[in-house]
């Protein structure tokens, strides 16, 4: 349980993030530390400026497979990722969130590539289209693949929800446009302790 102190300093945060726009939320999200808990990213997926690709990310970054009442697993529902996960998914099922808008920097490379790939959204790097094989949560491909596999294992009846295939398509084809030293010098110094100042590994 937080602080209750802590409220208000987070208020003046979540006032300051109000101004940033989608891609500096989505940022904020990417270099979050999780050991800090789950109520900024609460706060991120119910914004409006919470596009797709950065409420998918939450998603999954919440291990939903971790939920499935798969043999012999205890299911942590009612922890904090669960919910966090619930409100995602209940907002994305009711198209609460826009999709990223791509620049015509990335239009253009879209198109240079016939379609057939785009830029990973945590490193810049190329994908392929259909790409799976490695656990990225800027391509969910292979995070629903192995989901929709722990899924089909379980009594239909059990299952805490139904995930939309759209959940496990790549929502984010465009570099962020922010580094985490960008997040930490546009956030006065009383709030840089609430958020992760290291770059994802």
């Amino acid at each position: 349980m937080a602080d209750l102190s802590e409220r208000p300093r987070r208020q003046q945060l979540f006032d300051l993030l109000s101004t940033k726009d989608s891609d500096y939320l989505y940022c904020v999200v990417r270099d979050w530390n999780w050991s800090n808990g789950t109520w900024l990213l609460r706060w991120i997926a119910s914004q409006a400026a919470c596009t797709r690709g950065t409420a998918q990310r939450i998603f999954w970054d919440c291990q939903p497979e971790t939920f499935l009442p798969v043999a012999g697993a205890q299911v942590p529902f009612g922890s904090p990722e669960f919910d966090l996960a619930a409100l995602v998914l209940e907002n994305w099922k009711a198209g609460a969130y826009p999709a990223d808008r791509q620049s015509l920097s990335d239009r253009l490379r879209s198109l240079v590539s016939g379609g057939q790939g785009g830029f990973r959204g945590d490193d810049g790097t190329w994908y392929r289209a259909g790409q799976i094989g490695y656990f990225d949560p800027a391509n969910p491909v292979p995070q629903m693949e192995a989901y929709r596999a722990a899924e089909a294992r379980c009594d239909p009846s059990q299952l805490p929800w139904t995930l939309p295939d759209d959940l496990g398509r790549v929502q984010r084809v465009r570099r962020p446009s922010y580094t985490g030293f960008d997040l930490v010098e546009g956030v006065p110094e009383e709030f840089v302790d609430l958020l992760d100042e290291d770059e994802p590994a």
